[in-house]
């Protein structure tokens, strides 16, 4: 069976939890999905104590989850995707010990974990999947603005500014933690998907709200130039008053935010999906 991507079928172990989140998509569903669409083999493991890693495989390709273990192959070629250098470094340093290739999905993450571990680190950012995200049955806009994702005013201060902000000149804002599968729904149905990062993180809620056909609204990401066009692709606010003087400007403004917002799912579905980042992971180690 071909790959799409060149090169025979390889039988691949992608390990990551699907067990403490109640299996909902997550970076390595996805990942997952792209290695198997890829034309490969692939089994998941979950990674709970006393998991048995198989035998025969290609290659193991451990994808951050958030939760603090290590998985020696024991001579395995292994390779390992870190998500969250920017909120646990010290776990991706320990989970990425065993590897013999590493990537990182956050550019300055990348490289702060590569002279910590001493180790070559690539940089992977996270992508969307276009089958899943693209909203298909939203057909007309229902809402002004839509921020999907944590609001605890305890450790989100600055979100908590901007949504502040953004709410009183846009009362008509959906926002709040979604299960993804109405997350992606309520993207697709507002005309702006507005992103506020952690620790400047290039996050999920780009690629995905990118991918939905809305708008996106983001803060200026460090990084986040290398992959996207400002005003063209997507638009950047500085601070709370800017993304809520942007979010009038564009609803008042319907044909600009409609053709960014068509621009910028373009160039996701052509340079960011997880298709192109399998293939990537699959070019590094040389397959």
């Amino acid at each position: 069976m071909g790959t799409g991507g060149g090169g025979a079928e390889m039988r691949i172990c992608i390990i990551f939890d699907k067990v403490s989140r109640g299996d909902q998509l997550t970076t390595g569903t996805y990942l997952e999905r792209a290695f198997q669409r890829l034309g490969h083999s692939v089994i998941h493991i979950n990674p709970t104590a006393g998991a048995i890693i198989p035998e025969g495989m290609d290659f193991y390709m451990v994808v951050d989850d958030g939760i603090p273990y290590t998985i020696n192959p024991k001579g395995k070629r292994m390779a390992y995707w870190a998500i969250d250098t920017h909120i646990a470094m010290d776990m991706q340093v320990q989970k990425s010990s065993n590897a013999e290739w590493i990537f990182a999905a956050q550019y300055d993450g990348g490289k702060a974990l590569s002279e910590l571990s001493n180790r070559r680190v690539s940089w992977l950012p996270l992508a969307c999947d276009p089958d899943i995200h693209s909203a298909p049955n939203a057909k007309e806009k229902l809402y002004d603005i839509s921020f999907i994702g944590n609001v605890r005013p305890n450790i989100m201060s600055k979100r908590i500014d901007v949504i502040d902000a953004v709410f009183k000149e846009v009362p008509d804002f959906i926002y709040g933690q979604r299960p993804i599968v109405e997350a992606i729904d309520l993207f697709g149905k507002s005309r702006i998907v507005l992103n506020c990062s952690i620790g400047n993180d290039l996050n999920m809620r780009v690629f995905e709200g990118l991918c939905s056909g809305s708008m996106l609204l983001t803060d200026k990401i460090p990084n986040i130039m290398r992959l996207f066009d400002n005003l063209h692709h997507l638009v950047m606010y500085d601070d709370a008053d800017g993304a809520a003087k942007l979010a009038r400007y564009y609803l008042e403004n319907p044909d600009e935010r409609e053709e960014i917002a068509k621009k910028g799912r373009a160039c996701v579905i052509e340079n960011h999906t997880y298709l192109h980042r399998a293939k990537q992971i699959l070019e590094t180690i040389g397959v």
